[in-house]
């Protein structure tokens, strides 16, 4: 052990302290951060990201490419797949939208489905439908398209049996969307 420059306090000595260890060993410690994140930044510049598909750049002359919008007529399905519900252990908690979750109100955790969006779901098996409105991100369960709340999934028929395939339709247009504002599928 050694003391070290800053602070007098005793540090172990570590490869890239030692004399001779090469230039980012003898840089200050805010030195070597730096260098990293410049090294950083130009293999994200480097990579494309920030490109169309010709390979051209995004500039301020140029709009970022549209985001693919969800038709809502006639209802188009969403998607199909199984269901989950949550409810006590999450009642009076923030949900990803800021609003208190309320376990006895018809509201679900979707993805990617802008908040405050209207979803019709159906259980095909017992034919009962419901409407719920998004305001929550979820489910954080592979394979799963949607958290129902607590009052959702009683009226679908789904508290007995956890999971349940349903179809999700639009029940609302979706907004327009605004530049710069994310919306539809990842």
């Amino acid at each position: 052990m050694r003391a070290a420059a800053c602070g007098g306090r005793a540090r172990p000595a570590l490869l890239h302290d030692e004399p001779g260890a090469g230039h980012a060993g003898n840089l200050p410690e805010a030195g070597r951060v730096r260098a990293w994140a410049a090294l950083l930044l130009a293999g994200f510049a480097s990579c494309g990201a920030w490109a169309d598909e010709a390979g051209e750049p995004f500039g301020l002359d140029k709009p970022l490419p549209e985001t693919p919008q969800l038709s809502a007529s006639p209802s188009p399905v969403v998607e199909e797949g199984p269901a989950s519900w949550y409810g006590l252990a999450f009642h009076g908690r923030r949900t990803a939208s800021g609003e208190r979750f309320d376990m006895k109100a018809f509201t679900a955790a979707h993805p990617w489905l802008p908040f405050g969006t209207r979803v019709l779901v159906r259980n095909p098996r017992n034919g009962r439908s419901i409407v719920v409105r998004i305001n929550d991100r979820g489910p954080h369960v592979a394979g799963r398209i949607i958290d129902l709340s607590h009052a959702a999934a009683q009226a679908l028929g789904l508290l007995g049996v956890g999971t349940r395939s349903v179809v999700l339709t639009l029940a609302q247009e979706l907004p327009p969307r605004r530049r710069g504002q994310q919306q539809g599928r990842p």
